[in-house]
């Protein structure tokens, strides 16, 4: 049988075929499909703000920055923000931009809210309720309840659709 032929319906290899590979010290490297993905950001619902937020660092325990942008549902932007935070962790900078977007929620007035951000530690602590860091506790709980108070419902969304919070976060 050709070569080309049996590579290209390659998928595993034998142990023999490896320990042939060996001995001639042949470097064996995985290949992995990648699966490629539209992303791009959306508006909300009919009747829903969201709230994009984005912490910055330069490196952990950085200068740190964080910021945010409130939309209607048709994407017209309603107010932004930025803070300069001083010197702490990534997850820090995440969680203080998520309080400062809800308080600025909570002091226009707005609710019904779906959060955006770009953070899986963040997203993850806010559908378990639960934050792990114990130096975190004074703003997760006042995270949790202006949750429950601005009916917020909250999603995880990629860097690059999370880009104007991204751009406020670095001011």
């Amino acid at each position: 049988m050709d070569i080309t032929i049996r590579l290209r319906h390659f998928r595993k290899m034998e142990a023999h075929d490896l320990r042939v590979m060996q001995e001639f010290n042949c470097p064996i490297v995985p290949v992995y499909a990648k699966v490629s993905r539209m992303i791009k950001w959306t508006v909300s619902d009919v009747g829903m703000l969201k709230l994009n937020v984005n912490g910055e660092s330069c490196g952990n325990l950085g200068m740190l920055g964080g910021g945010g942008v409130i939309w209607d549902s048709q994407g017209r932007v309603l107010v932004g923000f930025a803070h300069l935070y001083g010197q702490a962790t990534n997850t820090i900078v995440e969680c203080r931009a998520l309080l400062d977007g809800l308080r600025l929620c909570r002091s226009l007035g707005l609710r019904d809210l779906l959060v955006e951000s770009d953070s899986t530690v963040v997203v993850g602590w806010m559908a378990s309720g639960i934050s792990k860091y114990w130096f975190l506790w004074d703003f997760w709980e006042e995270v949790k309840m202006l949750v429950r108070l601005l009916k917020v419902r909250v999603r995880h969304n990629f860097r690059e659709a999370n880009m104007v919070a991204d751009f406020l976060a670095k001011e």
